[in-house]
């Protein structure tokens, strides 16, 4: 016997039209959506996972978060300030700042670079609290689904120092997923 297949609730037609929207604009959003300009400044958060590794008892994997400012000298090249906090029974809360390198004239709404930064910040590990000095390398890419609203990701290596007791040699890498919002165009 045959029995027809189950309804779907009476909102779907609805929604499905929105959806189709939706996906439509961010698959067809114009290669000169994302035109980096001196003086934009845009505002991120980040979230993803990492590891911790070196000299220093710290658990790993764990979890992290943060946020950050780039504020563009160029289309190229960006001062870039971040917030970073890793939760796990180790945890670490950074500050950093430093630069990030766009590669730009790709015609795509895509927007890869790299960056260097400079991190401070207290690091818990299980035999106490010390203060970690470190330098952090990354690579990733942004898709701009507007010219104001980007989703990416990030690769990320920092390496550092354990200034107080105990100290040692630590390091962090991490897989983190942004989302940025430009706030400010430039010039």
């Amino acid at each position: 016997m045959l029995t027809s297949p189950p309804s779907l609730p009476d909102s779907f037609p609805r929604l499905g039209p929105t959806l189709a929207l939706i996906l439509f604009a961010a698959w067809a959003t114009p290669a000169s959506a994302f035109e980096n300009r001196a003086g934009d400044l845009r505002l991120g958060a980040t979230l993803g996972a990492g590891g911790h590794f070196g000299d220093l008892p710290l658990d790993a994997p764990f979890f992290h978060l943060g946020a950050a400012a780039d504020y563009a000298l160029s289309p190229a090249l960006g001062v870039l300030g971040v917030v970073q906090a890793g939760l796990s029974g180790t945890s670490h809360l950074a500050l950093g700042a430093g630069v990030r390198y766009r590669i730009t004239g790709l015609e795509l709404p895509l927007s890869p670079f790299g960056q260097a930064l400079l991190t401070l910040g207290p690091l818990f590990t299980t035999r106490g609290a010390t203060v970690g000095l470190g330098i952090e390398l990354g690579a990733g890419a942004e898709y701009f689904l507007t010219a104001d609203i980007a989703a990416g990701a990030l690769l990320k290596l920092d390496l550092g120092g354990a200034l107080g007791r105990p100290n040692g040699f630590h390091g962090t890498a991490g897989f983190l997923l942004t989302a940025t919002y430009r706030v400010q165009e430039g010039l």
